[in-house]
């Protein structure tokens, strides 16, 4: 039950970030990092 939370928790924090970094992103079009997606990646 606590590691569904948990996972549920990671995957949310994950979707957030990578909706910040895609705001960023628009924001700075010169500017594309990849670390955001690399991270997104490797946590799931």
């Amino acid at each position: 039950m606590a590691l569904a939370g948990l996972a549920a928790l990671t995957s949310l924090g994950a979707l957030l970030f990578l909706a910040w970094s895609l705001r960023d992103i628009r924001a700075t079009p010169d500017a594309i990092p990849a670390w955001p997606l690399g991270g997104v990646i490797g946590c799931v």
